[in-house]
């Protein structure tokens, strides 16, 4: 997945948040998340920055966040590149709350990598990355996570990416490939 999501923002490796929503549509997400609707842009992830200093609500360090809806609809798949603003677990609570549940993954160039889980306004699971899968063992069976140094002194992050996104479609059933993060989705600026 993260050679995937590399093809379409070449900074993923910088920083980067996804949040899954079930059961809202893109307008209720973007409620949620505390944007308008109506003040979305239709571009594809690639294309994500690209004019965004002619929005009105742009200014320098804003979060900047595409949300998308899934085929059937019944949950939407929103993308951060700038600031974490949705990943935090006030917003998933509230991204869940009516039944719903809400999935985020995140990390930054200082290698903060969390994954959190909220159920019906609750956050159930706020773990760092690569300790995920202990708390998902329903969903986690032949999945491995590298350790968070491999031999060589690196940081794997691309690998921790990689089984996090797996983990993520086996909890939410929402599978992202090449064609959805290709397609156009609703692009906001985040007002706080």
């Amino acid at each position: 997945m993260y050679d995937l999501l590399h093809e379409q923002w070449l900074n993923v490796r910088t920083s980067f948040y996804t949040v899954w929503a079930e059961g809202l549509d893109l307008e209720e997400t973007a409620a949620r998340i505390g944007v308008n609707p109506d003040d979305g842009a239709v571009v594809s992830l690639s294309e994500i920055t690209g004019g965004i200093d002619e929005d009105p609500h742009w200014r320098d360090g804003a979060g900047v966040v595409l949300i998308g809806e899934v085929d059937d609809d019944s949950w939407t798949v929103s993308f951060q590149v700038q600031g974490g603003d949705i990943a935090g677990g006030d917003l998933l609570a509230r991204l869940s709350a009516g039944g719903g549940r809400a999935l985020s993954i995140g990390w930054n160039i200082n290698a903060n990598h969390r994954l959190q889980y909220a159920v019906d306004g609750d956050v159930a699971v706020s773990v760092p990355l690569h300790e995920a899968l202990p708390h998902f063992d329903e969903h986690a069976a032949g999945l491995s996570m590298p350790d968070v140094w491999n031999e060589d002194g690196d940081f794997p992050i691309e690998e921790m990416i990689s089984t996090g996104f797996q983990l993520a479609q086996r909890i939410t059933g929402v599978h992202l490939d090449r064609y959805w993060l290709r397609l156009a989705h609703t692009r906001f600026v985040l007002p706080y």
